[in-house]
């Protein structure tokens, strides 16, 4: 789940196991415009990104921990 609140991402995420997470953001080309990667513990927690710097437009973000990997689009003024 992926909220953008003045120049910033926030995610949040639910997981049973700790470990890495990776958060990427991509232009509609495909180019990784941001990526960041933290490690975190089980439960529910939320990790946020800076975004103040990319331009108006649509963009796809992938959240990879564990085996699991999600992807969502935002949306930018």
């Amino acid at each position: 789940n992926q909220k953008v609140i003045n120049g910033m991402l926030n995610t949040s995420v639910n997981s049973s196991t700790g470990g890495k997470v990776g958060i990427r953001i991509f232009n509609l080309f495909g180019q990784q415009v941001i990526s960041n990667t933290t490690f975190k513990p089980a439960g529910e927690w939320n990790t946020t990104s800076e975004i103040q710097d990319l331009k108006s437009g649509i963009y796809v973000v992938e959240t990879v921990h564990g085996n699991q990997r999600n992807t969502s689009k935002i949306v930018l003024p």
